[in-house]
């Protein structure tokens, strides 16, 4: 079984910042709760919960509003389109678990505080919002577009034909002025490669306990 890789010195910093950095002009309100571990970070449409899965603490992130829980996308990144199918049949790495469709990786995105209707284009409003998700979710590439652009990319369910599938891209240029962009590009589905993981995700009962704390804005 091939070995995932772990988050670098470098994005475990960045991901660290940018979690202390979550709503900090706009707090109101601090509950900590003792009876779950993890983060809650509140949106508009949805709550976003860091929690522990089999794979290791804060690896999932509960989307509140769908109750899917996404897996961390770097956790996938040694696996091409065709692995990442034979590691979600029972048994295997990824079991219990689905490879999104574009629909549900959008209303992810969406209930982020992503804005969705203008995939392709950078945006100064898409920038906190999607550091806010690598904080959860992981980056894969960090500068991976020149210094200061980080990537999480992604496979999702999409088989083009000839050999080609879709991935699915949040990118922040931290360079001034700050900018987010949320995109969709295409890889070999053989393609092994470190710089892109799998978009999976899990109906509820896969994570366990922890501690919360809770983040609320007016």
């Amino acid at each position: 079984m091939k070995t995932k890789n772990n988050l670098s010195a470098v994005t475990a910093a960045l991901i660290e910042s940018g979690s202390a950095n979550i709503h900090k002009t706009v707090l109101t309100t601090l509950l900590i709760a003792i009876t779950v571990i993890g983060i809650t970070v509140k949106y508009a449409g949805a709550d976003m919960v860091s929690m522990d899965s089999s794979f290791g603490p804060d690896t999932i992130t509960h989307d509140t509003e769908t109750g899917l829980k996404w897996l961390d996308v770097n956790l996938s990144t040694p696996y091409s389109y065709d692995e990442i199918l034979i590691e979600l049949e029972p048994g295997r790495t990824f079991a219990g678990y689905k490879l999104a469709t574009d629909d549900e990786i959008k209303t992810f995105w969406q209930n982020a505080g992503i804005n969705i209707g203008i995939i392709g284009s950078w945006a100064t409003e898409n920038f906190q919002p999607i550091v806010d998700l690598m904080a959860l979710v992981g980056i894969t590439t960090v500068g991976g577009g020149g210094p200061g652009i980080d990537w999480t990319t992604g496979h999702i369910k999409n088989r083009l034909g000839s050999g080609w599938v879709l991935v699915a891209n949040i990118v922040a240029d931290h360079n001034s002025p700050v900018t987010g962009m949320v995109s969709f590009g295409t890889v070999p589905s053989n393609n092994e490669n470190d710089k892109h993981g799998s978009w999976l995700f899990a109906k509820p009962n896969l994570s366990g306990p922890s501690r919360q704390l809770l983040l609320l804005d007016d």
